[in-house]
C-alpha cells in the first residue's frame, strides 16, 4: 500500500495492483492521485487481461501456453483501438519483455491512458503488476517519468517479494 501511495503521489494520477486470474486482471488495490478521473475499474473487479497495461505486463511474462489459452476464446474489442490480432499481441507482448513496460492507449476505455510495469516474486514468476492511468494527454505529458516511477518501484516491490533480477535472466 505504501509503494502505490508514493506513486500515485508522484505521478498525480491512480495507481494499481492487480492480479492474474484465468484470462482477467482483478484489481486488488487502488488509489487515487491529486489529478485522478474516473475509471469503471473498481477493487475486485475483473477486466480482461488482453486489453489493459496491467494484464499485458502479466501476460507478457507468462509461459506462451497461458497466452495461447486465451486467445482460443473470443476477444471481444472494447474501442476502436483495443488489439484483438493475436499475431500483434504476441508482438506487443515481446516489446513489453524488452521494454519492461505495457501501455493501454484507450485499449479498454476511451479517455484513458495506462501504464504498467510486471511484478515478480522470489522464483522469478510474475505474480502481479502495478499501473498509472490518466487521461490520454496529461499521462503523454508525463510517459517518460511515470515509467521511471512505475521502474523504480515496481522494482522495489519485487525485491521485497524476494526477486533478484539476474534469477529472472536465468528463468
Amino acid at each position: 500500500i505504501p509503494y502505490l501511495q508514493e506513486l500515485s503521489s508522484a505521478a498525480g494520477e491512480t495507481s494499481f495492483l492487480a492480479v492474474y486470474n484465468s484470462g482477467d486482471v482483478v484489481y486488488l488495490y487502488k488509489v487515487e492521485g491529486t489529478q485522478s478521473i474516473v475509471t469503471t475499474a473498481t477493487l475486485g473487479s475483473r477486466r480482461p487481461a488482453y486489453c489493459t497495461a496491467l494484464g499485458k505486463a502479466i501476460l507478457a511474462n507468462l509461459p506462451i501456453e497461458e497466452s495461447d489459452r486465451i486467445f482460443e476464446r473470443s476477444l471481444e474489442k472494447l474501442t476502436d483501438k483495443t488489439i484483438v490480432d493475436r499475431i500483434r499481441l504476441h508482438e506487443e507482448f515481446a516489446r513489453i519483455r524488452l521494454s519492461g513496460y505495457a501501455v493501454d492507449d484507450e485499449g479498454i476505455e476511451y479517455g484513458l491512458y495506462c501504464l504498467a510495469v510486471p511484478v515478480y516474486d522470489y522464483t522469478g514468476r510474475v505474480v502481479a503488476a502495478i499501473s498509472v492511468s490518466g487521461p490520454v494527454r496529461r499521462m503523454d505529458e508525463n510517459r517518460e517519468k511515470i515509467i521511471e516511477e512505475l521502474r523504480s518501484i515496481g522494482g522495489m516491490i519485487s525485491r521485497r517479494l524476494g526477486y533478484v533480477k539476474a534469477m529472472r535472466e536465468r528463468v
